[in-house]
C-alpha cells in the first residue's frame, strides 16, 4: 500500500512490532530448551558390537584355513571393505543426526522469536485460517517466502492477514512480519480457477525376450525343452497407480494506486473469503458492473432523445406553428425527465 492508504492498524502495531522484531534476535535461547544430540554411545556402540563379530569371523576362518596366505588374502580384503563400509555409514548417520538437530534447533529458536512478536500483535478470536501460496510479481504484500497457513479477519473495512507459527525456518521473513491488510475499497474482486483431474499412470510390463544363459543351463538340465522354456526371461509384473492433481486455487485482485496486483491461497480460502466480503466474489461485481453499463447506456439514450425532441420544438415554434409559451412548457416538462 502507499503511505497515504496505510491503514490506522499498521501504523499503530509498526512501532511495537519493529521493536518486538529486534528484540529476540538478542535474546539467549535457554539450554533447556535445545535439542540435544543424541547419545553418541548408542549408534557407535552398535556399530562396535558389529565391528567385534566381523574381527571374531574373519580371525575363525582365518585360523580355519590356518593362516595360510592363498586363503587368508581373499578374507583380509573382504574384511577391510567391510570395514570402512561400517566406518563410512556410521559417519553418514552421524551427520544426518547433527544436521537434524541443528535443524530442530533453529526452527525452536524460529518459533521462540515467532511468539515474541505474535504477544504485540492483536488478532481477533474470530479470525480463520487459510493457506498461503503466493504473491504477484511485485506485490507490496508478500505474506510469507512460501506455503504457509496465515490468519484472516476483517476489521474496520479492511480483509488483514497474519501468518501463522512458521512451519519451517524459512517460511518467514521475520525483517517484515506484520499485520498486513488491504482496504476492501480497493478490492478488486476474489475467485478462483483451476481443477483436480486423475491421472492413471501405469508402470512395469519390460522383460521379456531371450537369455542364451537360461538356454544353456535349461539345455543341461531338460535337453531341447528345457533350453527353449529356460530361454524366456521373466516379464516384469505391469502395476497401476491413480494419481491425483488438484490445481486448484483462490485469488484476490487488489489496486495499490493504480496497479493490479493478486494474493493466492487454497482452494479453502475461496468461502472464507465470502464470508468477509460476499460483495467482492467475481460474479457478484461482474453483475453490478453489467447492470451500470446498461443503465449508463439507457440514460444516454434516453438524453438523446429529449435532445432531439427540444430540435423539432424549437424548430415548431420557428415555424409558429407553437408560440413561446407552449414551447416553454414542453421543454420544461421534457428537461424534467433527465434531471
Amino acid at each position: 500500500m502507499t503511505e497515504e492508504n496505510k491503514l490506522p492498524i499498521e501504523n499503530l502495531q509498526q512501532e511495537e512490532q519493529s521493536s518486538a522484531i529486534d528484540e529476540p534476535k538478542t535474546q539467549p535461547i535457554q539450554k533447556q530448551n535445545m535439542v540435544k544430540p543424541a547419545n553418541p554411545a548408542s549408534p557407535a556402540g552398535v556399530y562396535f558390537v558389529m565391528f567385534a563379530i566381523l574381527t571374531a569371523i574373519f580371525i575363525w576362518l582365518s585360523n580355519a584355513a590356518k593362516w595360510e596366505g592363498v586363503c587368508v588374502t581373499p578374507f583380509f580384503i573382504v574384511y577391510i571393505i567391510l570395514v570402512f563400509s561400517m566406518i563410512s555409514a556410521y559417519n553418514q548417520q552421524n551427520t544426518a543426526n547433527e544436521k537434524a538437530v541443528a535443524q530442530a534447533n533453529a526452527l525452536r529458536e524460529a518459533k521462540e522469536q515467532y511468539d515474541e512478536i505474535r504477544k504485540q500483535v492483536s488478532i481477533p478470536e474470530t479470525a480463520k485460517e487459510i493457506t498461503y501460496f503466493k504473491s504477484s510479481a511485485k506485490s507490496p504484500i508478500e505474506l510469507a517466502n512460501k506455503k504457509q497457513k496465515v490468519y484472516i479477519w476483517k476489521s474496520d473495512g479492511n480483509i488483514c492477514f497474519f501468518p501463522f507459527s512458521p512451519e519451517t525456518v524459512d517460511s518467514i521473513s521475520f525483517a517484515t512480519l506484520k499485520i498486513n491488510s488491504v482496504p476492501v475499497s480497493q478490492i478488486e474482486y476474489f475467485s478462483k480457477r483451476g481443477e483436480v483431474f486423475r491421472e492413471n499412470k501405469i508402470s512395469g510390463g519390460g522383460g521379456g525376450g531371450s537369455s542364451i544363459g537360461g538356454a544353456v543351463a535349461g539345455g543341461l538340465i531338460a535337453g531341447e525343452a528345457g533350453a527353449v522354456i529356460g530361454s524366456r526371461k521373466k516379464v516384469n509384473e505391469i502395476k497401476s497407480e491413480l494419481i491425483t492433481h488438484d490445481t486448484r486455487e483462490t485469488f484476490l485482485n487488489y489496486f495499490d494506486g493504480n496497479d493490479r496486483h493478486s494474493l493466492f491461497f487454497d482452494d479453502n480460502a475461496f468461502q472464507r473469503f465470502n464470508d468477509l466480503i460476499p460483495e467482492k466474489e467475481f460474479s457478484i461485481v461482474n453483475a453490478i458492473k453489467s447492470s451500470e453499463i446498461i443503465k449508463n447506456q439507457a440514460s444516454a439514450n434516453s438524453q438523446k432523445s429529449v435532445t432531439d425532441q427540444l430540435r423539432e420544438l424549437a424548430k415548431l415554434r420557428d415555424d409558429g406553428i407553437i408560440t413561446e409559451n407552449e414551447f416553454n412548457e414542453k421543454k420544461k416538462q421534457l428537461l424534467d425527465k433527465i434531471s
